[in-house]
């Protein structure tokens, strides 16, 4: 069997891992209602079935005890194959403290399940687990960052941020908070405004694309700038309590996250030295399996990210 080390970012939109082998992401999402779907992957769980990758997500913040959690860590781990894991998984950066000891627990605990991945039987076995903070994590899929910072993690549901002074390498975090302000909480709120607008009939799931390719009708580019006084708004509340709390004016701030990408922009005009790391939305991933390798002493075949 492969001993292996895997850094795991159980999104509330994606889930996203680096391994030995290589990366991987699917929508955290499954159905077990309709086993004719073409999902990302069928897994059978202690003989309860799923299709995974498309269905329901969930809004449960608490990852500690959240059956998508198990659904999509044991997928994940059953895509990479059979073998003995060393495991570096994180949390939202305001729950971090509190939960981690109940988190890794609940990991151990999926050792106990029987798994059944495309009709074989899997053998794996998860033999440590490593909590670490959001955020943090995104920042060991860099270069080493000296000095203070500030990193913000845009999720699906959550906003984390976190005020770092970095010695030697090692971050140390000196001031965190989470809002519940992640894209999903966005995206209605998009849709409503666009099909008010136009007269349409989107989907929330659309917004996305609305924002980083735009809106097309029969063919012709919309001007879809008026989405600015929302975000705006969106956004302000979440500025003016980071303003009043952070030293938002005097040092780097870096961006990461799956949302990331697509709120630059208004990250960017209120604070211009923000800067977006590199695969943004892989950062916690990649992080996690660094973090991984240097404390489990594991030599990668492959070498992934910007380290």
């Amino acid at each position: 069997m492969q001993n292996m080390t895997k850094g795991t970012d159980n999104g509330y939109l994606y889930t996203k891992s680096v391994s030995d082998l290589g990366k991987c992401i699917f929508k955290s999402a499954y159905t077990t209602a309709d086993k004719s779907v073409n999902g990302m992957a069928t897994i059978s769980i202690d003989g309860k079935e799923y299709c995974v990758g498309v269905g329901k997500t969930t809004t449960d913040t608490d990852k500690t005890d959240s059956e998508m959690n198990r659904v999509c860590t044991l997928t994940d781990l059953a895509m990479t194959g059979d073998g003995e894991y060393n495991l570096v998984v994180d949390l939202p950066i305001g729950q971090f403290k509190t939960q981690r000891d109940k988190f890794k627990k609940m990991i151990f605990s999926y050792n106990n399940y029987k798994v059944i991945f495309h009709n074989k039987l899997m053998n794996i076995k998860i033999n440590n687990v490593l909590v670490v903070p959001q955020g943090v994590a995104a920042l060991y899929s860099t270069s080493p960052k000296e000095g203070a910072y500030i990193v913000f993690d845009i999720g699906g549901l959550t906003i984390d941020v976190g005020y770092i002074e970095s010695s030697w390498g090692t971050p140390t975090p000196r001031k965190t908070d989470t809002w519940y302000k992640g894209v999903v909480t966005l995206y209605p709120r998009i849709i409503e405004t666009v099909n008010n607008k136009y007269g349409l009939t989107l989907e929330p799931n659309f917004a996305e694309h609305i924002l980083t390719h735009g809106l097309y009708m029969l063919g012709e580019k919309q001007d879809v700038s008026f989405l600015q006084i929302l975000m705006d708004s969106y956004l302000d509340d979440m500025f003016e309590d980071f303003k009043h709390n952070y030293p938002a004016k005097n040092v780097p701030i870096y961006l990461c996250g799956g949302g990331a990408t697509i709120l630059e922009p208004y990250f960017k005009r209120h604070f211009p030295q923000a800067e977006l790391l590199s695969e943004s939305q892989f950062a916690n991933a990649i992080g996690c399996y660094y973090i991984g390798m240097q404390t489990f002493k594991h030599n990668p075949q492959i070498l992934v990210g910007g380290r």
